[in-house]
C-alpha cells in the first residue's frame, strides 16, 4: 500500500497504522488506495478525474473493496487497478484466490 499526497513510502502492512481493519475503518484504508487506482485509469485510458471517478466508484470491484471481510484492502493499488480493468473489459473480475 503506498501512502499519497505526495508521500512515496510504502506500506506493507496498514495495520502497523491503523490496528484492526474493521468495517468501521475499512474507508481509511480505501482513501488511501483509491488515489493511485484513479491516478492509472486517468492515464492508461485518457480520461478526466470525474469520468475515473465515476468508472470506479460503479465498479463491483469498488462495492467489494468497501466490505471489510473481503479483505480487499490487503492488495496494492496496482493490484486493484487491474481487477478494474478487467472489469470494465471484460465485465468480470478474476477474484485473487487470497484475499
Amino acid at each position: 500500500m503506498n501512502l499519497y499526497h505526495g508521500s512515496t513510502v510504502e506500506v506493507k502492512n496498514p495495520r502497523i497504522i491503523f490496528g484492526k481493519v474493521t468495517q468501521d475503518n475499512v474507508y481509511s484504508i480505501i482513501t488511501m488506495l483509491t488515489p493511485g487506482i484513479l491516478q492509472r485509469l486517468m492515464e492508461e485510458c485518457d480520461i478526466n478525474e470525474e469520468d475515473a471517478g465515476k468508472k470506479l466508484y460503479n465498479s463491483e470491484l469498488y462495492k467489494k473493496l468497501e466490505i471489510e471481510e473481503t479483505k480487499l484492502w490487503h492488495l496494492s493499488s496496482f493490484t486493484l487497478y487491474g481487477l478494474l480493468k478487467e472489469e470494465l473489459e471484460t465485465g468480470k473480475i478474476t477474484w485473487p484466490e487470497e484475499q
